[in-house]
């Protein structure tokens, strides 16, 4: 007898339950949190989480879900807000990359989105979506966008559902005195593979580089990590 089976791949963008953080009162979200028990279906996870605070009135506070073990699970933070970072793309200069912007934020998530597709062997029709008025952003010109991002002073802090054993984390996006390597993951990885990035070994060294603080612009952290004088509460979101 012949058995089929099936593996997984799923991609999360900012998944948002309307739960309220600080009374527990459950909405959408209840009971959706624990995906521990997909085994051994669920093989590898992309979840990507902007890091824009909503007014708390929103209940727009995202969740991070607990994963079976042997699941490859990538957790990271990107520009924009919510909705908004997943629009309509668009050619941005340059010198646009030092501001917040929807434009911006949408190239940057459809790379993420299109390149992580293909990994898993979703091949995406980019040149359908090119009809409709889509721009395609290429690695280079996001390299040069979040570098720009890197130098700008915008810092945040959302909470979040955090259903994993490191409960109480939060994303944060730091400001620019802490002159950070890279912007995010996704940031660190584009450059792997265009053959920029310089250190030496994968372990991130500041003694090494002294001109780079810290390795990422955009985290999610314990707020232990993050309670510095460089990153300021904006909103409970929810």
């Amino acid at each position: 007898m012949i058995k089929a089976r099936i593996d997984l791949n799923m991609l999360l963008f900012d998944p948002v339950p309307g739960d309220l953080v600080w009374t527990g009162f459950p909405f959408t979200g209840y009971g959706h949190t624990d995906l521990s028990r997909c085994t051994p279906f669920l093989k590898r996870i992309l979840a990507i989480y902007p890091h824009e605070p909503l007014p708390d009135l929103s209940f727009h506070a995202p969740v991070l879900c607990k994963y079976p073990k042997g699941c490859y699970v990538e957790e990271d933070v990107t520009l924009g807000c919510h909705q908004g970072a997943l629009f309509m793309t668009r050619r941005v200069p340059r010198e646009e990359g030092n501001r917040n912007s929807i434009d911006l934020a949408s190239n940057l998530s459809f790379r993420r989105i299109h390149d992580w597709l293909t990994d898993v062997g979703t091949t995406l029709d980019v040149n359908r979506v090119l009809i409709r008025g889509f721009y395609n952003p290429d690695a280079q010109a996001c390299i040069g966008l979040m570098k720009a991002a890197c130098r700008t002073h915008l810092p945040t802090r959302r909470i979040l559902h955090d259903a994993t054993a490191a409960s109480g984390r939060v994303i944060i996006r730091r400001g620019a005195d802490c002159n950070a390597r890279f912007l995010n993951k996704h940031h660190e990885a584009l450059e792997r593979r265009m053959g920029t990035y310089h250190d030496s070994c994968d372990e991130f060294d500041i003694t090494e580089r002294p001109e780079f603080e810290t390795r990422y612009l955009l985290e999610i952290v314990t707020p232990e990590s993050s309670a510095s004088w460089f990153c300021r509460p904006v909103s409970r979101s929810g």
